[in-house]
């Protein structure tokens, strides 16, 4: 719809899913991601070897918006992460502000409206702040 009005819509997930499809780039950005740190030591290889199957657009999902513990294909590792989750947690918590997004935006006849839900300065724990949202644009 925004294209309609000569807008130019950049999918949040295109240039991730671009990047994820150069090798190095996987690389780099898997050793920071799928780490023992962040899945403990047992959970992480097999994740790893999960997400090097995957193609740039489907790994960039997960990604962004988190991995399931039921999205895992996977027969449960001798692992204390996993044995803590159930199948509906996060084994990958999704990026702030991408699961839930808080910025409405929407076309009131011909204007553009762009509201945030909630007021800028109070995210909720956990969450990075938005920039001070509040936008119209005529068309």
């Amino acid at each position: 719809m925004l294209r309609d009005h000569g807008a130019r819509v950049h999918c949040f997930t295109d240039l991730p899913a671009q990047t994820l499809d150069v090798p190095e780039a996987r690389d780099w950005l898997l050793d920071r991601v799928v780490t023992p740190a962040i899945l403990g030591p047992a959970f992480m290889d097999p994740v790893r070897e999960l997400f090097a199957e995957l193609d740039g657009e489907t790994l960039a999902g997960h990604l962004i918006g988190g991995l399931l513990m039921s999205d895992l294909p996977l027969a449960a590792p001798h692992s204390l992460v996993w044995s803590g989750l159930d199948a509906d947690d996060f084994a990958l918590t999704p990026l702030p502000n991408h699961l839930f997004p808080r910025g409405n935006s929407c076309w009131m006849y011909d204007r553009l409206s762009v509201k945030p839900a909630v007021p800028w300065w109070s995210a909720p724990a956990g969450e990075a702040s938005p920039s001070p949202p509040t936008a119209t644009a005529e068309h």
